[in-house]
């Protein structure tokens, strides 16, 4: 594996070069920030993260204020647990496969075959596992501010938006 921090140079090489296969996993925009804001501010775990979010005091805000707060940050400058995927992933990229986490155990499936390998040749680890499904119990506020903040994610993952009650 090649990696951006370790090896730039050829990190960027492989993401243009034509022989090289390139994929990456996409999670729907509600789970995913849901499952940020469970793991990365209300478990407890991690309390830096309060401060990527301008809490300075240690309290745990609610998902809507959180919500509120990532919506000031320029996306640029966002923490990557909540940044747009679209941005993670630029479009300049061509992948060979998009995997989405909604069917990961299939996807997964067909990544290992493609790159010749047997499921019982992968280790599982979910150590931040937060059980966020796909059913959301939201606000109207809180979903009108994720389908705001992930507009482009929604968008370029074909995702759809929920709105109203």
């Amino acid at each position: 594996m090649i990696s951006s921090l370790r090896d730039p140079k050829s990190f960027w090489e492989c993401l243009t070069d034509t022989e090289t296969f390139r994929f990456a996993f996409v999670r729907n925009p509600y789970a995913r920030i849901l499952s940020c804001y469970r793991d990365k501010i209300c478990s407890g775990r991690e309390p830096r993260f309060l401060a990527h979010i301008g809490i300075k005091d240690g309290r745990k805000p609610s998902f809507l204020e959180f919500l509120e707060r990532i919506e000031q940050q320029p996306p640029r400058e966002m923490n990557r647990h909540w940044m747009p995927q679209s941005l993670l992933i630029p479009d300049a990229i061509d992948l060979s496969m998009l995997g989405r986490f909604e069917y990961f155990d299939s996807h997964m499936k067909m990544l290992l075959e493609r790159l010749g390998l047997e499921l019982e040749d992968m280790q599982k680890v979910d150590s931040h596992g937060t059980k966020t499904g796909n059913v959301f119990r939201m606000t109207v506020e809180e979903r009108g501010l994720i389908n705001r903040i992930y507009a482009d994610d929604f968008r370029r993952f074909s995702y759809e938006k929920i709105y109203g009650v």
